[in-house]
């Protein structure tokens, strides 16, 4: 049930990052171009983050990495050039502040699931007693 629970919660968490970030950058840029693919990775990893945090339960960290990684791996695909032709000219500090940012997000998930799950079992323990 568990498993279960987790990815339901993975796949709603990509759901609202997908569809929330386009709408709001749609709605206050006008127009979609290829940022809004680095906005719905960071989106999706503090939604998930947050909300894995709260109703994970048991195991939770682990599936906030099982969740984050493949994006990771793809991320680490796209920007960095294969191993042949890494030399000292090769700019590795733009890839560095993408991940330094994509690791406050990821922080800022974590803190705030962490924050409203103490907050949940102080106000309604009989609940959170059930999916926890």
């Amino acid at each position: 049930m568990s498993v279960i629970r987790n990815l339901v919660v993975i796949g709603v968490s990509f759901a609202l990052a997908y569809f929330g970030t386009t709408l709001v950058y749609h709605l206050f840029l006008g127009t979609l171009d290829y940022a809004v693919f680095a906005w719905i990775i960071a989106s999706y990893t503090t939604i998930v983050a947050f909300f894995l945090t709260v109703f994970g339960g048991r195991h939770r960290f682990w599936w906030v990495a099982l969740a984050i990684v493949p994006f990771f791996l793809i991320y680490l695909r796209l920007v960095l050039p294969p191993i042949e032709f890494i030399t000292t000219s090769y700019n590795f500090l733009e890839a560095s502040y993408f991940l330094a940012a994509w690791g406050v997000f990821l922080v800022t998930g974590l803190g705030l699931g962490y924050l409203a799950n103490k907050i949940l079992h102080k106000l309604v323990p009989g609940f959170m007693a059930k999916i926890g």
